[in-house]
């Protein structure tokens, strides 16, 4: 059961609101500044803009982030989509999981570097999973993998 660690209410009529970013912001500054750079931060494709990639990589902050289908990223030196890229991408690794309803799931997957088109020269790893929708879940991550049996 998640425990928040962080709740602020607000409303754009309130005095001196600035935006729904600027109170996201605030609430990740609040953060860090409680736990440091200890943890992961893995957010929901709602967070999936430039400014939060942006204060990640700036604050170098770990985190796991869920994409849209509509960014593009630069893959082996070239921009593509990243819809485009899942769906090219063979999978070469699986596992078997058991998800809530206690079914178990083939779940096959794949990991490739990338760089996103507005925070060049920064390494992130773009990981694949098919087998949890229709669509690939694709997440993009500043961690390094290291399961030996993944390289």
């Amino acid at each position: 059961m998640p425990i928040p660690v962080y709740y602020h209410i607000y409303s754009n009529e309130e005095q001196g609101f600035d935006s729904t970013n600027t109170e996201t912001l605030l609430g990740l500054d609040f953060v860090k500044k409680t736990f440091g750079k200890r943890g992961i931060f893995a957010l929901d494709r709602g967070f999936d803009a430039s400014l939060f990639f942006e204060y990640f990589t700036k604050n170098n902050l770990n985190f796991v982030m869920c994409c849209k289908s509509n960014r593009n990223v630069i893959c082996k030196s070239k921009e593509v989509n990243i819809q485009k890229l899942a769906n090219q991408l063979e999978k070469q690794y699986s596992c078997i999981t058991e998800l809530k309803n206690k079914k178990k799931q083939k779940l096959k997957f794949i990991y490739v570097e990338i760089e996103l088109c507005r925070i060049k020269n920064k390494a992130l790893t773009l990981v694949v999973i098919e087998g949890l929708g229709k669509k690939p879940l694709m997440m993009i991550t500043n961690l390094k993998i290291e399961f030996k049996e993944l390289t």
